[in-house]
């Protein structure tokens, strides 16, 4: 790991080693803003569905189901910034996170 300050905002330049492989932090940023995502280190599940325009069910189905990396604290979900970074990428496929057929079981 480095702690070498970048030149923008003061960020700390680290290495992030995480499903994707190997991404520096700063990279990480760059692809979140290009996007448009806000600069944060985490996303609650609730705002971080609401950016990208999936139903907050199917991210919070993701999460149980282990497909997507995230932190309890509290009674909240939060996503980390990789983890967003991934599913803009289409590292992360939310397609079988979708909601269960609803209807009589028979």
């Amino acid at each position: 790991m480095s702690s070498e300050m970048s030149s923008e905002k003061g960020v700390p330049m680290t290495d992030i080693v995480g499903h994707h492989g190997l991404m520096r932090a700063e990279e990480i940023q760059k692809i979140a803003q290009a996007h448009g995502l806000p600069p944060r280190a985490s996303y609650t599940v609730r705002t971080l569905s609401k950016l990208l325009g999936i139903g907050k069910g199917t991210l919070y189905r993701a999460c149980h189901a282990g497909r997507v990396q995230c932190v309890r604290v509290g009674k909240r979900l939060y996503v980390p910034l990789s983890e967003a970074v991934r599913i803009l990428q289409g590292e992360i496929d939310l397609a079988d996170a979708e909601a269960p057929p609803r209807g009589r079981r028979g």
